[in-house]
C-alpha cells in the first residue's frame, strides 16, 4: 500500500520512501526521521518511559530538575527553583537549588529566598518559629526576636502576661522594668506601682518607706 502520512509506530523514510518500523531499542510509539543525522528519532514515548524533548529520547527516568508526566509519557521541568519535584508548580519542590530554602507542604514544598516571616533558616529548610514569635533565632520558644499579637518579649520568651517586677509595653511589645521600688507596675515609673518591693507601701500608685500621717498598711502592705 502506498501511504501519504505513515501510520502510527511507522516513520516515512526519504531514502528508500518506505514506511518502516520505529526501531524497538528507542522506545517509541511514535518516530520521525532526521535527515542531518540519517536515523529515527522518538516523537512520543510507551508507557513507563519518559520522552526528553532535548534529544528526542525515551527512557524510564527524567532529569534531576524534571518530574516524569504519566499523562503524557514526558519529562517536564520542575519550577526553576527546585532541585527536585513531583510536579509543575512552585509548591511541588522536594529540594531547592542553592540560595533557595524549602517550605514543605501537603504537596512537596515552596523554595524560597528569603523565608518568610514567622520562619527561620535551618538546615536548608524553613522552619517554623514558636507559635508565641513574630520572628525568631531558632524553633523554640525561649529564641524569639519579636512577638505575634497580644504576647510581650521578655528574654527570649514572648509572654502573655509579663513577669512580677515588669509591665506590658504597647508600643515596643516587651516587657518593660518597673521601677525597683515595685513588685507589680503599670508603668515605668515610680508613681506607676500597684504593689510595693519588700519593706515599703503603697500609697497612691507609689511606694513609700512610712505611710502619711494618719494611714497604716493593711496586709497587703497598702496605705489606708
Amino acid at each position: 500500500m502506498c501511504w501519504s502520512t505513515c501510520p502510527k509506530g511507522f516513520y516515512a523514510n526519504p531514502v528508500t520512501n518506505n514506511c518502516e518500523v520505529c526501531p524497538v531499542q528507542l522506545s517509541c510509539t511514535a518516530c520521525a526521521y532526521s535527515v542531518p543525522n540519517t536515523a529515527a528519532y522518538c516523537t512520543s514515548c510507551i508507557y513507563g518511559t519518559f520522552f526528553h524533548s532535548s534529544d528526542s529520547t525515551c527512557s524510564s527516568s527524567c532529569l534531576s530538575t524534571q518530574y516524569t508526566n504519566n499523562w503524557n509519557s514526558s519529562c517536564n521541568n520542575c519550577d526553576a527553583a527546585c532541585a527536585q519535584c513531583n510536579g509543575p508548580y512552585n509548591n511541588s519542590c522536594i529540594s531547592c537549588l542553592a540560595t533557595f530554602y524549602l517550605l514543605t507542604n501537603s504537596s512537596g514544598g515552596y523554595c524560597l529566598n528569603p523565608c518568610p516571616l514567622g520562619y527561620i533558616i535551618a538546615g536548608g529548610t524553613c522552619q517554623k518559629c514558636d507559635s508565641t514569635c513574630g520572628a525568631c533565632s531558632g524553633i523554640s520558644a525561649s529564641q524569639c526576636s519579636n512577638c505575634s499579637a497580644s504576647y510581650y518579649w521578655f528574654n527570649g520568651y514572648c509572654k502573655f502576661i509579663c513577669p512580677n517586677g515588669t509591665y506590658p509595653d504597647s508600643s515596643t511589645q516587651q516587657c518593660l522594668s518597673c521601677d525597683s521600688t515595685c513588685s507589680y507596675c503599670f508603668g515605668g515609673m515610680s508613681q506607676n506601682c500597684t504593689f510595693c518591693a519588700t519593706g515599703l507601701y503603697l500609697f497612691n500608685f507609689t511606694c513609700t518607706s512610712i505611710c502619711p500621717n494618719g494611714m497604716s498598711p493593711n496586709q497587703w502592705n497598702i496605705c489606708g
